[in-house]
């Protein structure tokens, strides 16, 4: 936009520059959030309900920096104000437009979009590895996300044997290898990613008693992400599982889940919508 104004550049329709809020579900889990709402995808209600892992809510942190608007998009209503601006010969705005025939007969109204755009810069390697200043993008990234979580039992550091350890974040760690196993699994297309990991207590003198963490998977193929899908859930039932089979009897096993978070394609005309939370049985 700079760039056009700097060089003078007039352009047949007009261009308006947005910064959606939150766009990654970086923060509130939710990706697509403030394009989802300007499509029309979900509620602007839904949106503003989203919490983030503190409980804090999208409509609560607007406020707390003063960025939730209090009126709904609408036209800019300045027709009259700017109608009455004058010269420094009196002449009014109205009047001029009049003078050449440029006043408008209706006023201002909603109007669609002819095309939309993301720029973006590319967060990969490929254009920098190729030597390329541009690119167009071909595709997207079909996702899954999920919300997991291992619980074990915490306990002394010091005074706990192997033989009765129920360590969540020993299973955690297995699961996060599991990712990347599966992701590796699917060659350059795979993706694979746990971004965030909260241990409890979080203490260096004890045996971590629960992990919460992410799993995101993305593949251009909606088909392979179905069987990521399928697969990878049991599969990391299995090695929680497995994490208490050598120990003691007499403890109380472990336990995981996961939640599937609302899954996305960008919204392209094949994707399918958010898919409502489900548990994955504890053992």
């Amino acid at each position: 936009m700079c760039s056009l104004n700097d060089l003078g550049i007039a352009t047949e329709a007009p261009l308006e520059l947005i910064n959606w809020t939150d766009e990654e579900g970086s923060r509130f889990g939710h990706s697509l959030m403030g394009s989802g709402v300007w499509a029309g995808v979900f509620t602007l209600d839904k949106a503003l309900g989203l919490t983030d892992i503190e409980g804090t809510t999208v409509g609560a942190a607007l406020d707390d920096i003063g960025y939730r608007g209090t009126e709904a998009a609408a036209p800019f209503r300045a027709d009259a104000y700017f109608e009455g601006l004058t010269d420094t010969e009196g002449t009014t705005v109205g009047a001029a437009l009049d003078d050449i025939g440029y006043r408008g007969t209706e006023a201002a109204a909603p109007f669609r979009a002819d095309a939309y755009f993301e720029l973006h810069i590319e967060q990969g390697p490929f254009l920098e590895r190729e030597s390329k200043q541009i690119g167009i993008v071909t595709g997207a990234q079909a996702q899954v996300w999920y919300d997991a979580v291992t619980i074990g039992q915490d306990s002394h550091a010091g005074t706990t044997p192997p033989s009765t350890r129920k360590d969540a974040l020993v299973c955690a760690a297995k699961i996060i290898d599991l990712v990347d196993r599966t992701m590796r699994a699917r060659g350059e297309d795979g993706r694979g990613t746990v971004g965030q990991l909260l241990v409890s207590p979080n203490s260096r003198n004890v045996v971590p008693g629960e992990v919460r963490f992410s799993v995101e998977f993305r593949h251009p193929s909606d088909a392979e992400i179905d069987i990521l899908d399928a697969e990878f859930p049991p599969a990391a039932q299995a090695i929680a599982t497995a994490a208490m089979s050598s120990r003691a009897r007499s403890a109380s096993p472990s336990s995981s889940a996961i939640r599937p978070m609302p899954r996305s394609t960008y919204w392209t005309p094949n994707s399918r919508p958010p898919r409502k939370p489900s548990r994955w049985p504890a053992v």
